[in-house]
């Protein structure tokens, strides 16, 4: 089976040098190591957690040297014809923001890599962020001091220092990521009205480009089978 033998691994647990040992961590020349990306950028933001570019360029070039980096399908159909001289390694990003394009970009171009993005299309489309981007910017920019969301039995949540707000965002988010859509829309909308956030908006990717990224073949666009 393809799913026994793909082993994913957040790629902001490697050594920040990248001086991780993949082989030997995971074992068997036919294992599959997709590396799962998420934001790269520079701007230390706690809120919008991001590995540093210098760290993701420093994990491409360890990666480059000693394995062989293959687009997902291709490691994918090689897991399925038994492997053998492995182990291969895929990368893939999740959701896509403008530091995908700004940063992760560049660096698969420079190094003539492929990687799979699982794109949400939602903000393209609605030029909205995704909704737990909307929850961080809005924890990030508030000047209120308590919040109180009782759908989700979270009463008192502090705000008052930049500490608490970063706590009580994590608490926030690991409620709602249990909650249906209908649930994780009013609670968001209610807690962005309570909040009351000021500054300058979260920017989204745009469809065009996605369409650059995509038209020389470095980042490919996955999807749910």
């Amino acid at each position: 089976m393809v799913g026994r033998s793909l082993k994913p691994v957040g790629a902001q647990l490697l050594f920040s040098s990248g001086l991780v040992s993949l082989k030997r961590a995971f074992g068997p020349r036919n294992r599959a190591i997709v590396l799962m990306y998420h934001r790269v950028n520079d701007a230390q933001d706690p809120f919008f957690p991001a590995l540093p570019v210098r760290v993701f360029a420093r994990q491409l070039d360890y990666l480059q040297k000693r394995y062989r980096i293959e687009p997902l399908e291709s490691v994918m159909e090689w897991v399925e014809r038994g492997g053998g001289e492995g182990p291969r390694v895929a990368l893939t990003i999740d959701d896509g923001f403008p530091d995908t394009y700004e940063n992760v970009f560049p660096e698969l171009v420079k190094r003539n890599l492929t990687a799979t993005l699982f794109l949400s299309t939602a903000p393209l489309e609605t030029r909205r962020p995704l909704w737990t981007e909307q929850l961080r910017f809005a924890f990030k920019h508030t000047s209120r001091e308590e919040l109180h969301v009782r759908a989700l039995a979270l009463e008192g949540l502090r705000l008052g220092d930049r500490e608490s707000r970063i706590a009580s965002l994590k608490k926030v988010l690991r409620r709602l990521k249990k909650q249906t859509a209908q649930v994780i829309e009013e609670c968001v909308s209610e807690i962005e009205s309570k909040l009351a956030p000021a500054g300058p908006s979260v920017r989204v990717l745009s469809w065009d480009q996605v369409r650059e990224m995509t038209r020389g073949g470095h980042v490919r666009i996955g999807g749910e089978p």
